[in-house]
């Protein structure tokens, strides 16, 4: 189920309050450099090129000033559709669809402005599988023992199957902490792989309102994916 802006950033500040508390010393291992250049406005809509919602350089093609216009001129009309964004329990927003026909380069966004669709206030990607991406490298489909590698460590999320299921709540000190500091602020969800084999005792361990860490044997062994990834521009 998607969750509407307040109520899902009001849940993440508190989880991520609350896990600070609990975080572990940031890892010590050598920053992972990043695997991909950044695309040039020119390329990004090339078939083998990366989409950054934000780069290693901290850039990204959506910005907190970013316009419906400018992504019309820089991704061509056909591409922008502008309508009404499903969020949570049948709740609708105004926004904007970017690659509304490609799944790969889909994304939603809702801004600060509806009126004049200025200044994003989310900018969200979910799926299985696509190109938008986060640095150092993180994006739909990317794993937990990828996540884990990334962060240099466990990190703790919550369970699934509910409306805030799968929700990362602390990267426990690691490297990928800082994908929460800043003007912008990336949440990420996973997801059970649908191929996934659980008894029923297993399922309910992972299941609702509860804190798992990524280093338990079950998780390790279903190995869960990222399945949505959220850019938080803060306040208009």
């Amino acid at each position: 189920m998607r969750l509407s802006p307040a109520p899902l950033l009001v849940f993440l500040l508190v989880t991520s309050a609350c896990s600070r508390d609990r975080a572990a010393a940031p890892a010590k291992e050598p920053a992972i450099a990043q695997a991909e250049p950044a695309a040039s406005p020119g390329s990004a809509t090339a078939a083998d090129s990366t989409l950054w919602l934000i780069g290693a350089d901290g850039k990204g093609e959506i910005t907190a000033s970013t316009t419906a216009a400018e992504l019309e001129a820089r991704f061509g009309a056909a591409n922008v559709r502008h309508g009404e964004v499903m969020l949570a329990e049948g709740e609708m927003s105004p926004g904007t669809t970017l690659f509304a026909d490609d799944s790969t380069r889909m994304m939603e966004i809702v801004w600060h402005d509806t009126a004049s669709r200025a200044r994003p206030q989310l900018a969200i990607v979910h799926g299985t599988t696509g190109r938008w991406a986060v640095a150092p490298g993180i994006r739909l489909g990317t794993t937990l023992a990828e996540l884990e590698a990334l962060n240099g460590g466990p990190f703790t999320f919550s369970g699934f199957d509910w409306d805030y299921g799968g929700f990362i709540g602390s990267w426990r000190g690691g490297r990928l902490e800082s994908l929460r500091s800043g003007p912008r602020s990336t949440i990420v969800r996973l997801d059970v792989p649908a191929a996934a084999e659980l008894s029923d005792d297993e399922s309910r361990r992972i299941a609702g309102d509860r804190e798992l860490r990524s280093d338990d044997p079950l998780l390790q062994r279903l190995n869960p994916y990222v399945s949505e990834i959220t850019v938080s521009f803060g306040e208009a």
